[in-house]
């Protein structure tokens, strides 16, 4: 899935006054805005090199508000076991949960529009 199909995807329903959605690709491995943190934050097939899961648990760590109610969602793929090892992992710094493959069907009708930039 693009970043634009999930942008359009989450911006088709209106959202609260107060509520704020950014879509984007963050490289965890290079310095970032950590002057901003996020309620919730989704992942996606982020999970297959396994020698970059801590540093990504730092970064969404970073990337959260700091309160219980703050969580990850991972849109991928197990690949050996690599996404439980990862949630394994996360567990002890927040909340995180595998979203299962069928509730992303509907995604792909997103993905398949003709992208308007293009």
């Amino acid at each position: 899935m693009s970043l634009w199909s999930l942008d359009r995807f989450l911006h088709q329903e209106p959202s609260s006054e107060s509520a704020s959605l950014y879509v984007g690709n963050l490289k965890w491995t290079e310095n970032f805005d950590t002057s901003v943190n996020y309620d919730a934050v989704i992942i996606a097939d982020c999970l297959f090199f396994e020698d970059y899961h801590k540093g990504l648990v730092h970064t969404l760590k970073k990337l959260l508000k700091p309160k219980s109610t703050s969580f990850v969602w991972i849109v991928a793929p197990s690949r050996g076991g690599s996404a439980e090892r990862f949630l394994k992992l996360a567990s002890d710094n927040f909340t995180a949960s595998k979203i299962p493959h069928q509730n992303l069907e509907v995604l792909k009708h997103i993905d398949a529009l003709p992208d308007p930039l293009n």
